[in-house]
């Protein structure tokens, strides 16, 4: 059941997240997107986990959740690197991005297991839960600071993104 559960999870996520790219591409406003994908699908699969008593079918129900997190926040948030970051200095962007990420899950997997083995699973569920509450304020602030500017980039309409990258 764990395995149709975790296949369930990157299986979808899989198949939606080019559709929900062209889709994000299309519209635009792409922290707008990034802040409903923590807000709705990150969060919730962490509360369901943290109050859950171990029903079976709690991690089919989450992974559902985590699914659509990652088909929102994935290309909503990559996607606003090229629109910040000049042509010249794309790779090393891309490549200060990646190995942040990768920095941030080896260090996140080592907190991980010394919460479970000193803490219990209910720590480590708050944990990963202001994680997600740490990214909604980055993400928020990023949404104030680029309404309050006098030319916003990140979070405008697709056609906006047009004109923007016809000035440069």
């Amino acid at each position: 059941m764990a395995n149709i559960a975790n296949s369930l999870l990157f299986g979808s996520a899989i198949i939606l997240i080019p559709i929900t790219g062209v889709f994000i591409s299309k519209t635009g406003f792409h922290l707008y997107w990034l802040l409903t994908g923590l807000v709705t699908t990150a969060l919730p699969p962490l509360l369901i986990f943290m109050f859950s008593n171990g029903e079976s079918y709690i991690p089919f129900i989450a992974a559902v959740f985590y699914s659509l997190s990652y088909t929102l926040c994935g290309p909503s948030f990559v996607a606003v690197t090229p629109v910040i970051i000049d042509k010249g200095y794309l790779a090393t962007a891309y490549g200060l991005q990646k190995s942040s990420f990768n920095a941030t899950y080896a260090l996140v997997t080592y907190i991980t297991g010394l919460i479970i083995d000193t803490l219990g699973y209910f720590v480590l569920q708050g944990f990963f839960i202001h994680i997600v509450i740490l990214c909604i304020d980055f993400t928020l602030i990023m949404v104030f600071l680029d309404a309050a500017s006098d030319n916003p980039k990140l979070n405008v309409p697709a056609l906006w993104l047009c004109h923007i990258k016809d000035r440069k």
